[in-house]
């Protein structure tokens, strides 16, 4: 039986501020007040810490910009060693 509290997920990989903040070129000051007020869907897994999934970031990554979605961009594998 899991540890009470603790999140299990199967094959997610789920992303954390700074990673988010970097692939972005904003500071995690900015992503936390992307998540704060409902522009970027995140789930909080503490008092203070989020983490985001992949598809919530290309989605507000498509309604809010021009960009393409993040896993259409090379340089996501730098950031995520994949």
């Amino acid at each position: 039986m899991p540890e009470r509290g603790r999140l299990i997920m199967q094959n997610k990989t789920l992303l954390k501020t700074s990673e988010v903040a970097k692939y972005c070129s904003v500071s995690e000051r900015t992503v936390r007040g992307w998540l704060q007020n409902g522009q970027l869907r995140g789930m909080k897994v503490g008092r203070q810490i989020w983490r985001i999934r992949p598809e919530d970031l290309d989605s507000f990554l498509a309604s809010s910009t021009n960009k393409k979605p993040a896993f259409d961009y090379p340089g996501l594998t730098e950031i995520f060693g994949a």
